[in-house]
């Protein structure tokens, strides 16, 4: 649905826990090791957060926060020096009932 004064932020919200805190977390938290092993950080993302579009709002900026938090993180590392590796996998739609759904008499 389109977003408005009566979207539900409480979905929005839980979508920006799951989708984008969580990855930030755990990768927080295995900085230290992922030193010490030269460790690499795969961030599995999405299309939609790099081409913006109506429908599924939330989701969608959980990914573009995706793909700033890890690029700039991936800056950042090396500015240290780091043995850390970072990469991003963008996948694009795929023909689930969920998109179906979703895209429905909307993208031809």
């Amino acid at each position: 649905s389109r977003w408005s004064e009566a979207s539900d932020l409480a979905f929005a919200e839980q979508q920006v826990r799951t989708n984008l805190l969580s990855y930030i977390a755990i990768a927080t938290y295995a900085l230290p090791e992922l030193e010490k092993t030269k460790g690499r950080i795969a961030v599995l993302s999405s299309g939609a957060g790099k081409f913006p579009s109506p429908f599924g709002i939330p989701y969608k900026a959980t990914k573009h926060g995706l793909h700033g938090f890890f690029e700039s993180l991936r800056f950042d590392l090396a500015q240290q020096h780091s043995n850390i590796t970072i990469t991003t996998f963008i996948l694009g739609l795929y023909g689930t009932a969920n998109v179906k759904e979703i895209t429905k008499n909307r993208i031809p």
